[in-house]
């Protein structure tokens, strides 16, 4: 058994599933994986921050101040890639713009919150 070791700034990594569409094959995704160092948002500020969403009425804020928590929450990965498949280094520009592409923003968001969560995601739901 592991023994708990409670830290003052909780950092874990997590792997992540990006659900790509597949250029090949119309309707279809291709899977690809990646890894993201998160930073543990303690209870208190997951829910100053959620109160705070609810009292927001604008969607750009909403969006606006939820990246800037998966910015401020996020960091490092590994497994990242350029075009020429050399590895990008992480940024906060290269998350910004990573989290540009909705199919990446999805899957990081799914596993950070899958993280934070404490369980273990349900399968077939």
């Amino acid at each position: 058994m592991t023994e708990f070791v409670l830290a003052e700034n909780d950092r874990y990594w997590w792997p992540v599933v990006v659900l790509f569409p597949d250029p090949e094959k119309p309707g279809s995704f291709v899977e690809q994986k990646l890894s993201m160092e998160f930073e543990l948002q303690e209870r208190d500020d997951y829910i100053k921050s959620r109160k705070l969403v609810a009292e927001m009425t604008d969607p750009e804020e909403i969006v606006a101040h939820e990246h800037a928590e998966l910015v401020r929450l996020s960091k490092n990965w590994s497994g990242v890639v350029g075009k020429n498949k050399e590895p990008v280094p992480f940024t906060e520009a290269a998350l910004r713009a990573a989290i540009q592409k909705p199919w990446f923003r999805t899957g990081v968001y799914r596993a950070m919150n899958e993280a934070q969560s404490g369980e273990k995601p349900r399968l077939g739901n």
